[in-house]
């Protein structure tokens, strides 16, 4: 592989050639995954293309025994066994895919909380986690059925996988962790989706995890039975985001103007599916309202650090030991000054053993991975992150914001750095410069950073002034489209 070029490109360029592989006349890699007549393939495209294409790309494919995860994930489904409890009552619904927690919870919460207040006949019905699925003892047959006919198909045709600088190995990998691990994995959602949408489609379907094949199955069903499907912009993208170069829905409503112009020139999306609405995550600004969460007797000074999570499949890729070696030189810096109390917020996906020996520390808290962070930007003074979606809202609340900008932390510079919107810490030495005037009151913002960040809020987040709420443009999009 070209390491010159960025993982995300060689990615994106691998998934077209290993879908285009030709297994027969006029039949591709891609058409074998039919599952009920769905396109099972294009559900799975961008996991393939963020976590397994790169495994491949650094080399560090994860060893798997196949039919060990097949049957753990046989008895999994079987586990459970229960029945899917559609919204059969339910007439011109909007259905809200939502698998992630932590995105629920911020973006289609407050969305849903809109609408029930403010639209007559109002019906919605949320897919989570907890929804039971739609199972049958014979859906197990038809998924062994389906793995066995595409094996054989790939087995007996004897395809010649090797061209664009991959192995047969790697699109057996590719094919085998689809079908013995991921698509078992999620097969009981996959179940559900069609069952719901066969007994009563919805009107839309809006999502906001592209990526979540979960979610996605409903995006793909949405447009197999024509129907409006919609993706919120859930967090900061940039141009190597390359799952929204895989997006199929019918409309994607962004943060701003900056967002509209990176889908349509970066990630080739059409002008007329982009809508700038703003997001509801940032609907609570305007209210201002919160409760005190941390201790008010305290005068200690407050600094929020929202920590991060690394993916095994880069480790080859990117230096990630720089990343984990900050967290440890922040806590064990921040134990040199008692007037300052750091809490750590770990990301919702990151592994928090290395947090574990600073709980017996006075002046380090280590928050639930679940908590509402927001909660406590707005309490801290002081924010730093590598390059967190939660700077934004640290920014909406006057927080003072850095950005970790240590050598090959990250793959490329984060968008709070490369707009020199936030302060930067670049090495250890700053850190502690930057803490010590902390701790003595005396650590002022250039006025650049200021502005630029003003700037730079008005052109990536639609607030309106206070004047409507992105729920409500949301809300009114939605219902001119559908009548």
């Amino acid at each position: 592989m070209n390491h010159l070029t960025s993982v995300e490109e060689q990615s994106s360029s691998l998934l077209k050639s290993i879908s285009c592989i030709k297994v027969g006349e006029n039949i591709y890699l891609k058409d074998l995954f039919i599952y009920r007549n769905i396109n099972i393939w294009e559900v799975y495209e961008p996991i393939i293309a963020i976590y397994l294409l790169p495994q491949i790309i650094s080399r560090k494919r994860k060893l798997f025994n196949k039919y060990i995860y097949l049957l753990k994930n046989i008895l999994n489904i079987c586990i459970n066994i229960n029945i899917f409890k559609t919204p059969l009552k339910l007439k011109n619904y909007w259905l809200f895919p939502s698998f992630s927690e932590y995105m629920h919870k911020d973006t289609i919460s407050p969305l849903v909380d809109y609408c029930q207040n403010n639209i007559s006949n109002f019906n919605y019905f949320i897919i989570n986690k907890s929804s039971k699925s739609n199972f049958s003892i014979s859906s197990i047959f038809y998924l062994i059925i389906f793995i066995t006919k595409i094996k054989l198909k790939v087995i007996t045709k004897r395809i010649d996988f090797r061209q664009n600088n991959f192995s047969n190995n790697d699109v057996i990998y590719i094919i085998d962790y689809l079908l013995y691990n991921l698509i078992p994995k999620s097969f009981k959602d996959i179940e559900s989706a069609i069952y719901l949408f066969k007994l009563n489609p919805p009107n839309v379907v809006v999502s906001i995890d592209i990526a979540n094949p979960s979610s996605r199955i409903y995006t793909v069903l949405a447009k197999k039975y024509n129907i409006l499907s919609i993706d919120l912009q859930y967090g900061h993208y940039e141009s190597n985001d390359i799952e929204w170069k895989l997006s199929i829905s019918d409309k994607i409503f962004v943060w701003g103007q900056i967002y509209s112009d990176l889908f349509e020139k970066n990630h080739f999306i059409e002008k007329e599916k982009i809508r700038i609405t703003g997001s509801p995550k940032f609907d609570y600004i305007a209210k201002n309202n919160h409760h005190s969460i941390l201790d008010k007797t305290s005068s200690k000074i407050k600094i929020l650090f929202a920590s991060t999570y690394t993916i095994d499949s880069y480790d080859n890729i990117e230096n990630y030991n720089v990343i984990n070696s900050f967290k440890n030189i922040l806590s064990n810096n921040i134990l040199k000054f008692k007037n300052i109390e750091l809490y750590i917020k770990p990301h919702p996906l990151e592994d928090i053993t290395w947090t574990k020996k600073f709980k017996l520390y006075k002046n380090i808290f280590i928050l639930n991975k679940s908590t509402e962070i927001k909660k406590y930007i707005s309490e801290c003074k002081y924010f730093i992150s590598f390059g967190s979606t939660s700077t934004f809202d640290a920014m909406l609340q006057n927080k003072i914001c850095f950005a970790v900008n240590f050598e090959n932390t990250k793959k490329n510079i984060d968008v709070f750095v490369k707009n020199n919107i936030v302060n930067q810490i670049n090495n250890e030495r700053e850190l502690i410069s930057i803490l010590t005037k902390i701790s003595k009151y005396n650590f002022i913002e250039p006025a650049s950073v200021t502005l630029n960040q003003k700037i730079f809020l008005k052109n990536s987040i639609l607030t309106n002034g206070g004047k409507s709420s992105s729920s409500h443009l949301i809300a009114k999009y939605i219902k001119t489209i559908i009548k």
